[in-house]
């Protein structure tokens, strides 16, 4: 199973159980309370995996942009060559 299927499940257990929890444990006197509790919860958890999720793609981002750029370098190397080629072959055969 790979790492990043390791961590969701986690996670997911996690913010499962702490919710389950906090339902079945209220405050005495205070079971109003806990759905609030639980949906602040969730909004800090959303806004906790949103900003991973932006930083991730941020990360896979300038991997893709640096490998773009290398991709590019060897075209252009490649190219070179080829035409360094060309004029070899050409002054072969004159």
């Amino acid at each position: 199973m790979s790492t990043a299927k390791v961590i969701f499940y986690f996670s997911a257990g996690l913010v499962t159980g702490a919710s389950l929890g906090v339902l079945f444990a209220p405050e005495k006197g205070k079971g109003m309370e806990a759905g609030s509790r639980i949906l602040k919860m969730k909004d800090d958890y959303i806004d906790e995996w949103k900003q991973k999720f932006d930083d991730f793609i941020d990360g896979v981002s300038g991997k893709l942009e640096k490998v773009r750029e290398t991709v590019n370098e060897l075209a252009n190397q490649a190219q070179s060559k080829l035409e360094g080629v060309k004029l070899e072959t050409r002054k072969e055969h004159e």
